[in-house]
């Protein structure tokens, strides 16, 4: 007896797993999709983050998709919402790794590499900061030199005093 209860037990506990997944899967498509409005109202965005639409994506993905530990971003979640209808979703389970997979390719197929551009504006990051530094050197050196020229004036004007006094002293024990 006690087998047929722990039996029906079971049978609860998964139907109500399966219950709680179902839910999940359909859940996760209209919390992105309810993000996605949020984000689009600028309002919300200046008055509650200042105008930083990067802080207020972070904040919602913070808050309301926390539990994907930031395997994927939400600015990666909306971009893929976009990019598919609601029956592609759910004919895939609302599957976020198939719907990435199938985002991915579709780029891929347009020319758009996502590796391609990552590494693109990585390079393009790190050429703009080398042109920074260098502006910057450049002004430090600029102000370097400006101060040695100052610097060699004042020498050459003191050389020329001290070889008057030798020239006068040179005279007078002449004399």
């Amino acid at each position: 007896m006690s087998t047929k209860r722990c039996d029906n037990r079971t049978s609860q506990l998964l139907a109500e797993l399966k219950t709680l997944a179902n839910a999940a899967r359909d859940n996760i498509y209209t919390r992105i999709s309810i993000a996605s409005q949020v984000l689009a109202d600028t309002d919300w965005i200046a008055t509650v983050h200042g105008g930083d639409e990067i802080k207020a994506r972070d904040a919602l993905q913070h808050e309301f998709f926390h539990e994907l530990g930031g395997s994927y971003t939400l600015g990666t979640l909306i971009e893929i919402f976009k990019t598919f209808d609601e029956p592609t979703w759910k004919e895939r389970r609302y599957n976020l790794q198939t719907m990435r997979a199938l985002w991915e390719e579709q780029r891929e197929v347009e020319g758009e590499s996502v590796q391609r551009k990552r590494v693109k504006l990585a390079e393009y990051e790190l050429a703009m900061k080398k042109v920074d530094e260098s502006q910057q050197m450049i002004s430090m050196l600029q102000e370097q030199l400006a101060r040695a020229n100052e610097t060699v004036d004042d020498l050459r004007e003191q050389n020329a005093v001290l070889r008057g006094r030798i020239e006068e002293l040179e005279r007078r024990s002449a004399a």
